[in-house]
């Protein structure tokens, strides 16, 4: 549907809500959707120019990807380079990232997702310890109470010991089950250091069949209570 003719649409104020990083991202698409209608070129120049931005960082790298694989379809390597490195670098999400890897990759360009993400690869794991009808997120097991790297613990199935491990996913992502066997009703434990000079934002992931909990510096910050 048409705009109405007649109708002083403030277009300088939408371009600049939608340019504005710091608003709300819902309400600067949906800004964005209008500026549409009114200017239908707008998009397609602005987007591109949004790799730093958390809301349109996304749609961005789409963007240069698309360029990145119009410049390899006309044999243009070093176009295709150019973009897809742009894209590695900007992306946050997974999935963009490690599709940048592979076509950058593709025309003999190496790319580190691990160092990308500053991800962590070197793990201390230990387990399965016993922990029958649900108990396990509530017991304290020795893990808990200190960590000793050289311990040996009474297992599910016996006499266990911590293990060195490396993550050998393309993410770094551990699957305790890869390490210490598939197993029920039990609890697996993992430890790293890391060294941090200074006071920086960071994120810690996990996911758990049912219960995770996290310590940092010896203190629980997170802990989740879920059966399914």
């Amino acid at each position: 549907e048409s705009q109405r003719a007649d109708v002083n649409w403030p277009t300088p104020f939408l371009k600049d809500y939608v340019r504005g990083a710091a608003r709300a991202g819902r309400a600067r698409r949906l800004a964005l959707s209008l500026l549409d209608r009114i200017e239908p070129d707008f998009r397609g120049g602005l987007i591109p120019t949004l790799l730093d931005d958390p809301e349109f960082r996304r749609d961005a790298v789409d963007i240069v990807l698309a360029a990145g694989d119009k410049a390899q379809k006309e044999k243009d390597v070093g176009a295709a380079k150019i973009e897809f490195r742009k894209a590695f670098e900007s992306a946050r999400d997974s999935g963009q990232v490690t599709k940048a890897a592979a076509k950058l990759q593709s025309v003999g360009e190496a790319a580190d997702v691990v160092a990308h993400f500053g991800l962590i690869e070197d793990w201390w794991i230990v387990g399965p310890f016993d922990a029958p009808e649900k108990t396990g997120f509530a017991t304290v097991f020795e893990p808990e109470k200190s960590v000793d790297l050289k311990a040996k613990y009474r297992g599910q199935n016996g006499e266990i010991a911590w293990k060195r491990t490396r993550a050998g996913d393309a993410l770094a992502q551990l699957n305790l089950n890869s390490v210490l066997g598939a197993t029920r009703e039990a609890v697996g434990y993992t430890f790293t250091e890391i060294d941090v000079p200074a006071e920086t934002p960071a994120e810690i992931r996990c996911g758990a069949d049912d219960n995770c909990s996290v310590w940092l510096n010896g203190k629980k910050v997170f802990g989740r209570d879920q059966w399914l």
